[in-house]
């Protein structure tokens, strides 16, 4: 009965049992002839068997596929891909196989790009990374699989077990855009492509789609049976499809720039965003306006609007629009034509009552002024702000003004010391312009 039920533990017996010799004796001819390919072909059937485990470490050990072997594996995978989406009239049992396959299809797809594993092939093959390298890591039939979901994405899997394939789909999405370096998502997908995925995942976002005027049966799909409420906390599914649909939007310039227009709904959905009680949906908020801002610098109404939220804004909507500011300001010499709006909205966080705000506005004010005003003529002053006491005289910089004393950063006194360098600023920034 032991030999009936497990017919190859034959095969596993110590080396001892066969005086020293392997147990699987293999010939020279035998190893050459076992190939990578063999070995896939081998593999890949198995994502269909109906036994679990066997199933799961089919999923996992190509799921986890060294960043060397990628690219071969997908010559044969590319097969399983192309009949995942595959749409044809089907009876019953054969759509649970389909939906079963697409299942293990997006688990494996998951698996590989959380490893990052495509942007380690590229980093493999190039030195330096283009835009090309990034195009010819991705597999033809990857872009293929991922440009024509939306059909089967948004009625085929509306079926019992459709939630679970949406959430690996957006995990896919998630991981495969943050695998790379920032400079580089843009390349990964067409425009036309990003657009249509953003609006198939929106459309599972439950309270955070109804901004985009899409059809409510998705969005009640999105929380049947998986605990999400628009008045609660998100489902799974709600929560993925968010992160994947920002992902989406932030990975390059926008892919629709009439989202970016001073009165696009976008804004709403952000706000939205950053008045969640949730800290991964309100951090997502802000790592929105960070990415719009970064892919977007000769659109000046991102800028504006995230200025204007710093002042109308809800306290936590106007910090989180503050710090992705301090955050692009402090990191690059971000282009810029509206530097007194920028001035006068840290000289507001420089009286905040956050010191974390205080700060990163104490560290964007010496930037702004080594920046804008680095090159002007010597100037001194007193730290109190007097004219008249020659020993105790700075420079007419901002940084040297903020390098003194606790009475120095406060938001009274470096009002003053600003009027005094910079007299020419004062009208306009009480005109805000």
């Amino acid at each position: 009965p032991r030999s009936t039920l497990f017919p190859y533990t034959t095969l596993f017996r110590s080396p001892d049992s066969r005086d020293g010799r392997s147990p699987l004796p293999l010939s020279g001819s035998t190893l050459y002839s076992v190939t990578p390919n063999s070995l896939y072909k081998t593999i890949l059937p198995l994502i269909r068997s109906e036994a679990v485990d066997v199933r799961d470490v089919a999923v996992q050990s190509l799921g986890f596929i060294n960043h060397m072997a990628v690219k071969d594996m997908f010559e044969e995978f590319s097969t399983y891909l192309r009949e995942a989406c595959d749409r044809k009239q089907e009876n019953v049992r054969r759509r649970k196989r389909k939906d079963n396959l697409r299942l293990q299809v997006l688990r494996i797809l998951k698996l590989i790009a959380k490893e990052r594993t495509f942007g380690r092939f590229t980093n493999l093959t190039s030195h330096s990374y283009t835009s090309q390298d990034v195009n010819a890591s991705l597999p033809h039939s990857f872009i293929e699989f991922l440009e024509s979901c939306k059909g089967w994405l948004e009625t085929d899997s509306d079926r019992e077990g459709g939630n679970e394939i949406r959430i690996q789909f957006c995990k896919t999405i998630t991981y495969l855009l943050s695998g790379f370096e920032i400079e580089l998502r843009e390349s990964l997908l067409r425009k036309d492509v990003r657009k249509q995925l953003f609006h198939v995942c929106i459309s599972w976002t439950g309270p955070f789609s109804h901004l985009f005027a899409l059809n409510t049966s998705m969005n009640s799909i999105s929380s049947n049976g998986s605990g999400g409420s628009s008045q609660g906390l998100l489902s799974k599914l709600e929560f993925s499809a968010l992160v994947a649909s920002a992902n989406l939007l932030t990975c390059g310039s926008c892919f629709q720039p009439s989202l970016l227009h001073e009165d696009s709904h976008l804004y709403a959905w952000i706000d939205l965003l950053l008045s969640s009680s949730e800290p991964a949906v309100y951090d997502l908020g802000e790592k929105v306006i960070i990415l719009l801002l970064e892919f977007n610098p000769d659109i000046g109404s991102v800028l504006d609007w995230a200025v204007s939220r710093c002042f109308t804004g809800s306290v936590q909507t106007g910090a989180a629009c503050f710090r992705a500011i301090g955050t692009l300001f402090s990191a690059k010499e971000y282009p810029c034509d509206r530097y007194v709006a920028i001035i006068n909205t840290t000289l507001l966080y420089t009286g905040s009552a956050c010191a974390e705000l205080q700060q990163i506005a104490f560290r964007l004010l010496q930037v702004l002024d080594c920046r804008f005003f680095g090159g002007l003529p010597s100037f001194h002053l007193h730290h109190l702000g007097s004219y008249n006491d020659s020993q105790n005289k700075i420079a007419n910089t901002l940084d040297a003004v903020l390098s003194k004393t606790g009475y120095a950063k406060s938001q009274t006194f470096l009002s003053k010391q600003l009027s005094l360098l910079h007299p020419e600023l004062t009208m306009p920034m009480f005109s805000g312009k």
